[in-house]
């Protein structure tokens, strides 16, 4: 929030999942969304269950839904919100004077970035 608030445009991430967390025990599986709450300077953080679930009941019937969302959040959700990230860093870059050096050929770490499955979306 603090970064979109940077460059006024805080009202992006309000109410909006910013992330994921799942916890467990020994039976249950807690799966939440996190999201910000902004009422002007004052942000307050909330937490939204998305899923809880027993792995152990029907069988085992359950037991690879935890692991098939968080690997749902890489491809599904993780892009859009990178996306956003990338938009802010461009316009913090072009609003306080910085040069980036990935446009400027210097990049120091070309063959990292170009791994990044990211790295043709942003």
């Amino acid at each position: 929030v603090e970064l979109f608030r940077l460059v006024k445009r805080e009202r992006e991430t309000d109410r909006q999942i910013l992330a994921f967390s799942s916890s467990h025990d020994h039976r249950l599986v807690r799966i939440n969304g996190h999201y910000p709450v902004i009422d002007g300077k004052t942000t307050k953080y909330y937490r939204y269950p998305i899923r809880t679930f027993d792995f152990t009941e029907l069988d085992g019937k359950e037991k690879w839904t935890a692991y098939q969302f968080t690997r749902n959040v890489y491809p599904v959700w993780v892009p859009t919100h990178f996306k956003r990230i990338c938009s802010i860093i461009d316009q913090m870059l072009s609003k306080f004077g910085f040069r980036c050096p990935r446009a400027s050929g210097n990049w120091p770490f070309p063959r990292i970035w170009q791994l990044s499955p990211f790295a043709v979306r942003c």
